[in-house]
């Protein structure tokens, strides 16, 4: 039994009954093709259901191309299908308008059938190797966001390891202001910067002597002193990290 090949879903929206058929009647047999009559039902039907490629009437009445054009590159979901623009104006300075619209091609009318099959299947076969070519490009960065954040992680734990006092308080502190700015509203990217952050926020102390970390005993006002460069060897331009100076010099926890 011959396998059949699911069709590409293709919008053609023209004002003109002829114009739709005749479009229809071209591309039938390779395409699952969907008509609307005006820019305003073409929006309406992208509510619904999202097509490959949209074959977009220039000259419309009430919404015009442009105005549809704008409509669909101002919706996220929408923005990236591409767009070819059918008209019956082949001047250069009319050219140039559609692709300052963000158009990816036009045809001109009236339509050759093997002009429109070139144009649109070529179209498709970019949209194609696009859509692939992001997800490699967006696995590729999970993989890199993925050894990045063990990269950043080892060395917390190395960081907390130095300090008997502190074990796990990175993770910790990444966790809380994580936290803290999901319910601030931030960003996802911002949430996930501020999580690294909090976790190499004591960086420095891997500039500090080991005996002076782990000193059972009060530290010394020198000793003091020299645990409290920690945040300036992390990062000149960081802000020192709100230590408790009577705690941490009693040689408790510090928070």
């Amino acid at each position: 039994m011959t396998e059949q090949i699911e069709k590409i879903d293709v919008l053609i929206v023209d004002d003109s009954a002829i114009n739709r058929k005749f479009a229809e009647r071209i591309l039938k047999d390779d395409y699952r093709v969907i008509c609307a009559d005006s820019g305003r039902q073409a929006l309406e039907f992208l509510e619904i259901y999202e097509p490959k490629l949209i074959l977009l009437d220039f000259r419309m009445p009430e919404m015009d191309g442009a105005e549809t054009m704008a409509k669909i590159r101002e919706n996220p979901a929408w923005e990236k299908i591409p767009v070819i623009i059918l008209t019956a104006d082949s001047a250069p300075e009319t050219e140039k308008e559609f692709f300052e619209m963000g158009a990816a091609d036009f045809i001109v009318k009236p339509f050759v059938p093997m002009t429109v099959k070139s144009r649109i299947g070529r179209m498709i076969e970019l949209y194609g190797l696009r859509v692939e070519l992001e997800s490699k490009l967006e696995e590729k960065s999970k993989l890199l966001e993925k050894v990045s954040l063990n990269s950043i992680l080892a060395i917390a734990n190395t960081i907390d390891a130095k300090d008997a006092y502190t074990s796990g308080h990175s993770v910790r502190v990444a966790k809380c202001s994580e936290e803290i700015a999901k319910r601030l509203g931030w960003s996802e990217e911002e949430v996930r910067n501020i999580y690294h952050i909090g976790l190499l926020h004591d960086i420095g102390k891997i500039g500090v002597p080991d005996s002076i970390l782990n000193k059972p005993s009060r530290l010394s006002d020198e000793e003091f002193v020299q645990i409290k460069k920690h945040p300036v060897i992390g990062g000149r331009d960081s802000e020192e990290h709100p230590h408790d100076p009577e705690r941490r010099r009693r040689g408790a926890l510090s928070p």
